[in-house]
């Protein structure tokens, strides 16, 4: 019931209004940061002014060689261009190897990919219809041109296959007209040629409407010869970051052998180190 009961509520006195213009009141603890703050500043300043007394005029370092104090501050007027040690030479080297050796890896992952995909360009997919048969005699004496009524020599198309034309009684002068300057087949059949030519007029507009474009056999093959290039290029890399490695951590006396090119001309002539053998101890 302690909790129930509505407490007074004590308010921090405000600044007065005639003191206004110097901002807040300041309170008791914003008090005693400002107080840390400055016995801070002060022992700080202490300890240099103690330091400074206790300097040792003659006192040198190597650093004061290649630096000097401008305005106050201390600034290194070491050439940039300077000889850097063997150990960060190395260390730059091996990461330079590591980077282009994981490029190479990528870059052979993709011609794999690309040479197992690019043997199937340009060649067509084969279609097969299957016709279902009720006994091994039908299968025998199956005839697709039978089962399909078109012309064995259409019989391998696989879109809009013409049938023949049948003669009838009620067919009157034009299916005449027609059967007499239709196409004759192999079989002694004929075909209305109007049919045959708007099967192939409606089946070229249907393909050429819902084609896609495929991507050009020139453009791939380009881009696996670009990354063939690039991984020998990589590879050159990686010998002579390899080389310099070497060289830069080997111990011992070497020399430097070059075998000319075979092929003479303008070919580059292959660089070799020999290392003097050193007895194991």
């Amino acid at each position: 019931m302690r909790n129930a009961v509505k407490r007074v509520t004590h308010k921090e006195r405000a600044q007065p209004s005639s003191r206004k213009k110097f901002g807040l009141l300041e309170k008791h603890k914003d008090y005693v940061e400002r107080a840390k703050d400055y016995k801070n500043k002060q022992s700080h300043l202490t300890k240099l002014r103690k330091k400074a007394l206790d300097r040792n005029p003659d006192e040198f370092y190597f650093k004061m060689n290649s630096s000097q104090v401008v305005k106050g501050i201390h600034k290194t007027t070491k050439n940039a261009n300077s000889a850097v040690d063997n150990s960060v030479i190395s260390t730059l080297k091996t990461q330079d190897l590591g980077y282009i050796t994981a490029k190479k890896c990528a870059d052979d992952s993709k011609i794999r990919k690309l040479k197992e995909n690019l043997h199937l360009i340009g060649e067509q997919k084969v279609k097969n219809h299957k016709v279902f048969v009720d006994s091994e005699s039908e299968l025998i004496d199956f005839d697709p041109a039978v089962h399909f009524d078109t012309a064995p020599e259409l019989v391998s198309r696989s879109f809009n296959r013409p049938r023949l034309l049948k003669s009838t009684s009620t067919s009157g002068d034009a299916s005449e007209n027609h059967s007499s300057d239709g196409m004759v087949t192999s079989t002694g059949g004929r075909i209305d040629p109007r049919c045959v030519a708007t099967s192939l007029t409606s089946t070229g507009s249907k393909r050429n409407k819902g084609a896609k474009k495929a991507t050009p056999i020139p453009a791939a093959y380009k881009e696996l010869r670009e990354r063939v290039k690039r991984s020998k290029n990589l590879r050159t890399a990686i010998d002579k970051l390899s080389l310099q490695r070497l060289l830069t951590n080997s111990k011992g006396s070497k020399r430097k052998v070059v075998i000319p090119n075979p092929a003479g001309g303008n070919g580059k002539d292959t660089v070799v180190y020999k290392w003097k053998r050193e007895r194991a101890r």
